[in-house]
């Protein structure tokens, strides 16, 4: 089921018009056909995590196709724009492998047998930028002889500079949650407090405040998962900054929302109360923030950021 848009919500991000500027720039560039393979591309187009190997196929007019480790296939269907006709899996097996799966597309499905095909190389110091391997490379070019192979990575890259509104207040918003952990974290090493912690446990500290906030949020509406159902319980960190979408999209809500956010309370009270590797007596307090000190205090910073007015 793809996901569902609001076009008047304040995250909302016009992916359909990002690659129609894409395609804009491959025109110009006499491009036929663009391949993405690195996580950025995935991300500025799919609007969508892809942390396994995957590939964006774009033509020059039309949906793009992505294709992704079998496994992970419906998951980004689920939480991408694009139907599912164009997401697809691919597999070590005869005939599914990505090299097959993508050439495949590109001459029987896109009907492209030769022309100038660009595609993403360069240097990074991100491990997992994603340029095409020279195994990838060697061997996809093999499979297309007839095409002209062209570094086209600059387009992405030139279009995403400017951040449009959706993704600025994205980021104004996860900034203020991620707040919460830094500052459970500070307290929780102040005075002393740091001794004889490991960096898993203070990991662990801010990370069960972030959670606290996150479902707090999720029952509040503010944001939630991309679809219902289905609702995977305890997983309210895969919740991500939605907007409005229960209320002003008519999503089915209500009782996912309340799963999620019973989820990942009862997620957090057992990590607190796993011992010192889950955080232990440390994370106590995080985890009893349905309390109402904490919690008055969580909830008055939940309306803070609710309210936040836009720059």
């Amino acid at each position: 089921m793809p996901r569902i848009f609001d076009p008047n919500d304040k995250y909302y991000i016009d992916n359909p018009g990002r690659v129609k500027a894409i395609q804009a720039e491959m025109h110009k560039r006499g491009i036929d056909v663009y391949l993405g393979s690195r996580i950025r591309t995935m991300s500025f187009v799919l609007d969508a995590f892809c942390p396994w190997r995957s590939y964006l196929i774009i033509p020059s007019e039309g949906q793009p196709a992505f294709f992704t480790f079998v496994i992970d296939a419906l998951r980004v269907g689920d939480e991408t724009w694009l139907d599912s006709d164009h997401v697809r899996g691919y597999g070590p097996m005869g005939g599914m492998d990505q090299v097959s799966a993508i050439t495949d597309y590109i001459k029987d499905e896109l009907g492209i047998k030769k022309g100038r095909l660009g595609y993403e190389d360069g240097v990074s110091t991100y491990t997992a930028e994603g340029n095409l391997s020279h195994w990838e490379y060697t061997r996809l070019r093999d499979a297309l002889p007839d095409f002209e192979w062209v570094n086209a990575h600059d387009i992405i890259d030139g279009l995403s500079l400017i951040k449009d509104k959706g993704t600025i207040e994205r980021f104004r918003t996860a900034s203020l949650i991620v707040d919460e952990g830094h500052k459970a974290a500070r307290e929780a090493l102040s005075n002393g407090g740091y001794k004889g912690m490991t960096e898993t446990v203070i990991a662990g500290i801010a990370a069960l405040a972030i959670c606290f906030v996150l479902s707090l949020a999720v029952g509040a509406g503010w944001i939630q998962r991309v679809n219902h159902p289905p609702v995977v319980e305890g997983h309210a960190t895969e919740a991500v900054v939605d907007g409005e979408h229960a209320a002003r999209n008519e999503v089915p809500g209500g009782a996912g929302d309340d799963a999620i956010a019973a989820g990942t309370i009862e997620q957090t009270q057992l990590m607190a109360a796993g011992g010192p590797e889950m955080g232990g007596d440390l994370g106590a307090d995080i985890a009893g923030c349905a309390g109402d000190e904490d919690g008055a205090g969580h909830a008055q910073k939940l309306a803070e950021i609710r309210a936040a007015p836009s720059p």
